[in-house]
């Protein structure tokens, strides 16, 4: 079963042809109907891809200082045809994997405010949870149409910020 009870996941040995294969996920709505297809990697082509987006993303977020998910969920919904709730689950367990190494090298520069992380790290805890149970009431579509308009959010006030950093400060600003 998939977490929210609406669908039943399993994983078959022939496609949708009954040709043998490596094996896909599949998931089949509880009322019934026919599998949908996981979009899984299947090759070691495309495993090599994503590496190479997910790296690509990163560093593309990292220079211009925005987080790699805002650059790596458009890519794998638009460009490689996944759902939006899959690929917004992705970037955030990827998240978890660039948070931690982050994390000790913040400590071990002395930068991280412990006494203010102990204060953030339920609230944002709490509200993420809240955002994915909302996410998941959401159809796929609206979802899209809700990220595209943070995007557009981001871009007009990173471009107004760019626009405003004509003064150089120094220390005796």
């Amino acid at each position: 079963w998939t977490p929210d009870g609406t669908a039943v996941l399993f994983r078959s040995m022939r496609d949708a042809d009954g040709i043998r294969s490596e094996g896909r996920l599949y998931t089949v709505a509880a009322k019934g109907g026919l599998p949908k297809a996981l979009p899984m990697p299947t090759s070691g082509a495309e495993i090599v891809e994503l590496i190479l987006l997910g790296l690509g993303s990163g560093l593309i977020g990292g220079l211009v200082g925005l987080g790699g998910s805002i650059i790596i969920i458009p890519v794998l919904t638009l460009l490689l045809d996944n759902d939006q709730h899959l690929s917004q689950a992705t970037a955030m367990i990827v998240n978890v994997f660039v948070a931690v190494p982050a994390l000790v090298q913040h400590h071990r520069a002395g930068a991280v405010r412990w006494a203010v992380t102990a204060r953030m790290v339920p609230a944002g805890l709490v509200l993420v949870g809240g955002g994915v149970l909302l996410s998941n009431q959401l159809d796929s579509h609206v979802l899209v149409r809700l990220f595209g308009a943070f995007l557009i959010y981001v871009v007009v006030t990173e471009t107004a910020k760019l626009g405003g950093r004509r003064h150089r400060y120094t220390d005796k600003d």
